[in-house]
């Protein structure tokens, strides 16, 4: 469903989602998790990180030894900003030109988690989200931003 939650409790279910895989992976997933305290109350739909976090980890251990990601979550001015980072081996160009262009109409081609937080993310807050994805081949850079959301009280 489109439930929405606080973020603090999203962010527990992602580190959950993360513990798992530490157990299959050991040292060769890093993360680190930043997040303002004034986030933590801020209405979230469920699951809406978690699927990014999955792709990075599912396209990233095809080839690579060891990922490393870093997620930073902060609140300014009603304004909810959510960076996923990751040192893997990045899109292709083409997937980053698709996807900086790509709107919820379109079906999805790749990537699957990806479309699909965008999707429910632009569905929830229309004409209030924004995103960019950079990537090369130092890492993925995924940026979500929302305007207009308050704080749950």
């Amino acid at each position: 469903t489109n439930e929405l939650v606080p973020l603090e409790q999203d962010l527990q279910i992602l580190k959950s989602y993360l513990a798992l895989h530490k157990e299959r992976f050991s040292d060769r997933l890093q993360w680190d998790i930043l997040v303002d305290e004034t986030c933590n109350q801020v209405l979230v739909p469920k699951l809406c990180i978690q699927p990014l976090i999955e792709n990075s980890i599912v396209h990233n251990f095809k080839t690579r030894d060891h990922l490393k990601i870093h997620i930073v979550v902060k609140y300014d001015q009603q304004r909810l900003t959510i960076n996923v980072q990751d040192d893997g081996e990045g899109m292709s160009p083409q997937w980053v030109d698709y996807y900086n262009q790509w709107t919820p109409m379109q079906h999805a081609q790749s990537h699957f988690g990806i479309e699909n937080v965008l999707t429910r993310l632009s569905l929830t807050y229309p004409n209030r989200f924004s995103y960019q994805i950079q990537s090369d081949h130092h890492g993925t850079l995924i940026q979500l931003q929302i305007e207009g959301v308050e704080q749950h009280v």
